[in-house]
């Protein structure tokens, strides 16, 4: 009377286990009430054992337990509801484009939630202008997708009033029956998406679907945001990088025409003038600024992917010699030692720009490097490449700063203060050797030199 159909073979088990004298504890089934509604118990049953050791009949138990299953739901929901959203944070996190990240969030919610079909709308709220509403589509939409982009297309579409349209739509001739709509709110408190789903059967969404999807849309508001923000970030870098690229290329002019000035009152000078001393500081400054002005147009062209090469065959031993002799004119605190295993030494690539990394690590290795008085450079062979290596006896370089080096404007601030630059000639030099196919690298320790080599394929 009390067993439910489908579980009647569940009492035959019972039976046979109270038959051989065995108890059993918390067996979890389901029972009927009197008015017919099933509800969870828990049995405990055991045999009834006469004086004879004959078993006469059985004592059974039965708790309900219909609030502990219930709990027990809910605690099994949550979990599967924190697994959805990490995994979701996990995926939106990984891209900084809005599409991707709507197309991601619009796609998995549909499928977690089993919907027909489901649209992602977002369009935020810009303080300086109104940007256009982005879309993103998942599951059947062929019913009425046509209907919809043409409604969208309308400048009356308002992106609140997006469940009401497809609801219109529905009633046009599209099969869907079920609707759960909810709204992706801003920190700010403002509506700036909706996520939108449908399904052709009736009542298919339930309150559990909601609250998920309200994690959801947090999170997806979050990964849009940062998506957001990178974009004028981007945009805002692009354009520094322009004009740093316009200002230095206009710079060059004056500064080329200010030079040959100099140089022409310099050679108008008689020997023992006391002015050319001026004269010559100014031209020497001038260099010095000619120099930095070349250095951060070329970073403008390595941001923009147009620093120039000129491909040539040409003697690496002979380029290094002239480099050195450029810096060692100017720089008579340091003697720069050259040795090379060949006299000569043919490869392939842009002479003027390999001659640019060489002088860059020359200079460094001279400006980081005030108490002592050598620099090394050695030209060699391993493993079919060209090595160019520039030792320093200086301050060296900690492990943390040795993965940073290379990136653009950086200087390590605990030994950089008293020292001047921007931090560019690294970054240029790095992509100069990638360009070549090659490798930049430094070995170094705190207090005892650093060793940059250049490693260029044949």
């Amino acid at each position: 009377m009390i067993i439910p159909p489908e579980r009647l073979q569940e009492e035959e088990l019972i039976i046979n286990k109270i038959k051989n004298g065995e108890r059993i504890e918390h067996f979890e089934t389901m029972r009927l009430r009197k008015d017919g509604k099933q509800i969870f118990v828990s049995l405990s049953i055991s045999p009834i054992i006469d004086e004879t050791g004959k078993i006469i009949g059985a004592s059974k138990i039965a708790r309900d337990i219909s609030r502990q299953k219930e709990f027990e739901e809910k605690l099994q929901r949550y979990t599967s509801h924190v697994e959805t959203l990490n995994t979701m944070s996990k995926l939106v996190s990984e891209s900084l484009e809005i599409n991707e990240i709507l197309q991601c969030v619009i796609d998995a919610s549909a499928k977690i939630i089993g919907a027909g079909f489901g649209i992602f709308s977002y369009q935020p709220r810009d303080s300086t202008q109104e940007q256009q509403v982005q879309f993103a589509y998942a599951g059947r939409m062929e019913n009425f997708e046509k209907s919809l982009r043409k409604a969208m297309a309308d400048d009356s579409f308002n992106l609140l009033d997006l469940e009401s349209n497809i609801k219109h739509l529905a009633k046009e001739g599209a099969n869907i029956e079920s609707f759960l709509s909810i709204p992706v709110i801003s920190k700010s408190g403002d509506v700036v998406g909706q996520l939108v789903f449908g399904h052709e059967d009736e009542n298919r969404f339930n309150e559990d679907h909601e609250k998920l999807l309200v994690g959801i849309a947090t999170l997806a508001n979050t990964a849009l945001e940062n998506a957001t923000l990178y974009e004028e970030i981007r945009s805002l870098n692009a354009k520094k990088d322009e004009f740093i690229g316009l200002a230095s290329h206009e710079l060059k002019t004056p500064i080329t025409s200010l030079k040959g000035f100099l140089q022409f009152i310099s050679m108008r000078m008689v020997e023992g003038d006391s002015n050319k001393v001026i004269i010559n500081k100014a031209l020497q400054q001038t260099n010095r600024l000619s120099s930095l002005v070349g250095d951060m147009l070329d970073v403008a062209r390595i941001e923009t992917g147009h620093l120039p090469l000129s491909r040539s065959s040409f003697d690496v031993v002979e380029m290094v010699k002239d480099a050195i002799e450029q810096i060692q004119y100017a720089a008579s605190s340091h003697l720069i030692a050259f040795h090379s295993e060949k006299p000569s030494y043919k490869i392939s690539g842009d002479r003027q720009r390999l001659e640019q990394v060489v002088i860059n690590l020359l200079n460094n290795a001279i400006k980081y490097s005030p108490e002592a008085n050598l620099v090394k450079v050695s030209v060699l062979e391993q493993e079919g490449c060209c090595v160019l290596q520039v030792q320093d006896f200086g301050m060296g370089i900690s492990p943390e700063q040795q993965g940073h080096i290379f990136s653009r404007f950086y200087r390590a601030a605990d030994i950089t203060s008293n020292i001047s630059g921007f931090g560019i000639g690294l970054y240029i030099s790095k992509d100069i050797v990638d360009q070549h196919k090659g490798e930049l690298s430094v070995q170094s320790e705190i207090g005892k030199g650093a060793i940059f080599r250049v490693k260029i394929p044949h």
